[in-house]
Formats: C-alpha cells, structure tokens, sequence
C-alpha cells in the first residue's frame, strides 16, 4: 500500500510541477489566460500569474520531495478548487471557448464538464494521500524514523521513473510545437 501512495504522491506532483514549469516559461500567455477568464480585474493578471506559478511550482516540489507533507496536500488541493471554480464560472457565464491555461501534463483544452470531473478525481486521490498514513518519501519523517523507512531503493526508482516520464513528455510536447511551427511555416512558403 505505501508503495501505492508513493506513486500516487509522486503522480500528483509532477502536475503542479510541469503545470508551473508551462506558465514561468511563457508568463505573458498565463497572464493573458488569467485574464481571459474575467474573473479578477486585469490590472491584477500580472501579479496573479506570476504568484499562481510560483506557489504551483512550491507545492508540487514539496509534495515530490515529502517536505511539509499535509500542508503541502492541502494547498494542493486548494489550487484544484480554485482552478475547479474559475472554471465553473465560466462554464455558468456560456464561455466554453476559452483555454483552461492548464499547462504541463495536463495539457492545453478548452474548458468543459470535463476538466470539472477529472480535477475532481485528482481532489479525490489528494484527499486520500491526505489522510493515508505513509512514511515512505516524506521528509518530515526522517527525524522520527530510520532513513531507509522513508527513502528505500524504491522510493529512487519511482521518483526516477516518474522524472523520465515528465521530460518525456515534455520533449513530446516540444517535438509537436516545433513541427506545428514547421507545417505553418511550409504552408505559408516561407521554407
């Protein structure tokens, strides 16, 4: 079981992670996304970009490493609703069109009951990994427990494999970015 909360912990973080990784490298189209959704006031897209990045990136570090563990599930899970919400907004307002400005993993849709429904699962799995018991890769244990009770071999292997999927499929995502870029520019005749 805790091997099972392992990766389901290690599956959570990579999200946060990639999703704030997407919106730091290109601010200016996160920005315009949070505006997009005409929920704050725009001249607050900016700063809320840049913070909503940032506490994204701290989260899904701090669950991938166990540091701050429930509180770090937590804010989790508040980022969820938050996004969970701004996006119901929208969807009670007819604004199906917009982008959900996801990012990462998760990837770039446009917003629908579908997003509402698959954030509602991963709440659903962080509200499970926050009342588990589990010592196994979290950091806050390592002063009550022996260091191979919190980071067996395996724990190295999963957080290995789980690096190796997230590159991947970010140089996926770049391979298919640099090849859209490429079609348009042969259609155009510009190569």
């Amino acid at each position: 079981m805790e091997i099972l909360l392992l990766f389901l912990r290690l599956g959570l973080a990579m999200i946060p992670i990639s999703s704030a990784y997407t919106k730091l490298r290109d601010l200016a189209n996160h920005e315009l996304s949070i505006q997009n959704y005409q929920i704050i006031p725009d001249r607050y897209a900016k700063p809320a970009a840049k913070f909503d990045a940032i506490v994204e990136m701290m989260v899904g570090l701090l669950l991938l490493v166990g540091l701050f563990y429930k509180v770090s599930l937590v804010l989790f899970i508040g980022l969820i609703v938050v996004y969970s919400l701004a996006i119901l907004i929208n969807l009670i307002r007819g604004r199906t069109t917009l982008s959900c400005g996801c990012g990462g993993i998760v990837g770039e849709k446009p917003i629908s009951w579908k997003l509402i429904f698959r954030n509602l699962a991963i709440s659903i799995v962080a509200v499970w990994l926050l009342f588990s018991a589990t010592k196994v890769g979290i950091l806050d244990y390592l002063f009550t427990s022996t260091l191979n009770e919190v980071y067996p071999p395996l724990y190295f292997i999963a957080s290995l494999y789980f690096g190796l999927i997230t590159v991947t499929i970010f140089v996926l995502i770049e391979i298919k970015k640099i090849n859209h870029h490429f079609n348009r520019l042969l259609h155009r005749g510009e190569i």
